[in-house]
């Protein structure tokens, strides 16, 4: 199992063609309450550099 890192918080765990992603901990705290998550499709194929699902307070 592999975990990446971004920058903005964000982490990405790959374990073989799967892949997990997340936001750290301290995202979390500074993010205070979630009012909507955008979530892709299970199975969706994602490509490095395009936008993924997000999250807005």
């Amino acid at each position: 199992m592999t975990v990446y890192f971004t920058r903005e918080h964000e982490w990405i765990r790959v374990e073989g063609d799967t892949a997990t992603v997340g936001i750290s901990n301290h995202a979390q705290e500074a993010l205070g309450d979630i009012v909507f998550a955008e979530v892709p499709e299970a199975g969706r194929r994602l490509t490095m550099g395009r936008k993924l699902p997000s999250l807005n307070r």
